[in-house]
């Protein structure tokens, strides 16, 4: 259950959001109800009006008077750029946040199992 109210209906954007990206929401297809989702993560109905209202003001969505709501054309590709551009823009914070208090970023990704060594020819490379 969603607490704070403040917080609440961009949490709520935000899963719509990632149903789309998943391919659980289809572009052109309606969306649940606006009474089930709320009733699926414990809001108020108008919570779920107003993430719908900011996705409506992106492009992610379009509201359909006495029918639904629908997730327009586009719509995944608008999202998935959108995420692209704001987790290269947090990478960069965290590279040079790294380089400032000494966190080697290759190690930790090979730790992680994010980077693999491809051998070529004579050498290896890493990617």
């Amino acid at each position: 259950m969603i607490k704070n109210d403040d917080y609440k209906y961009p949490l709520i954007a935000k899963k719509l959001e990632d149903k789309i990206i998943k391919g659980e929401y289809k572009e052109k297809e309606k969306i649940l109800p606006v009474k089930n989702i709320a009733r699926k993560y414990n809001v108020h109905y108008q919570t779920v009006n107003n993430a719908i209202n900011q996705l409506e003001k992106q492009n992610i969505l379009k509201r359909k008077r006495n029918i639904g709501v629908f997730v327009k054309e586009n719509a995944r590709e608008i999202l998935i750029l959108r995420r692209k551009k704001e987790i290269k823009k947090d990478f960069k914070k965290i590279l040079k946040e790294s380089e400032m208090i000494g966190v080697n970023i290759e190690e930790e990704l090979k730790k992680a199992g994010r980077v693999k060594n491809i051998e070529k020819d004579k050498g290896s490379e890493r990617y």
